[in-house]
């Protein structure tokens, strides 16, 4: 987090000064406002990590709590997802890849849909009694709720690369 707020505290005034006196042309002015968009979510997703996902492993390992395989098994696949959708608006922004930035922004609604459906599945595995889901219930939803999150950023990261602030 620390590097992250870093670079933003170094990319933000350098931007603006580039904007300021009217030396920007219209299309250099909107590569700013997309490039301050950006560091912002960027920022964010550093942050969601940070304050919230890492104090969660913490909590999770202190108090030696288990998921239940089904449970770390969905938290590990949402986790593949939101990374590589990470990865690809990554890759969109390097490359100038409007089609994979596309690709990136249509996953919020689909991510969101599947959080609902992992949220149904672990209330289901409370209902069975099951132990490990009990105890790690609430960290469990919590990183549900952050991978979200994490994915919210990223898929404004691509919608901002299309133009659509």
């Amino acid at each position: 987090d620390i590097r992250v707020d870093t670079l933003r505290n170094a990319i933000v005034p350098y931007l603006t000064k580039l904007g300021q006196g009217g030396a920007l042309t219209e299309e250099q002015s909107q590569q700013e406002i997309q490039m301050l968009y950006i560091t912002a979510d960027i920022e964010a997703i550093g942050d969601i990590i940070d304050k919230n996902i890492l104090p969660l492993a913490r909590k999770k390992l202190e108090n030696k709590l288990w998921f239940s395989n089904e449970g770390w098994s969905d938290i590990v696949d949402l986790h593949t997802r939101v990374t590589a959708n990470f990865e690809q608006v990554i890759s969109a922004l390097r490359d100038n890849n409007l089609e994979l930035a596309h690709l990136v922004a249509d996953t919020k609604p689909e991510i969101s849909r599947y959080e609902s459906e992992l949220r149904k599945r672990h209330i289901a595995r409370l209902h069975s009694g099951l132990q490990e889901t009990l105890e790690t219930s609430g960290v469990h939803l919590d990183l549900i709720d952050q991978f979200k999150r994490i994915n919210s950023h990223t898929a404004s990261i691509g919608t901002t690369l299309l133009g659509q602030m």
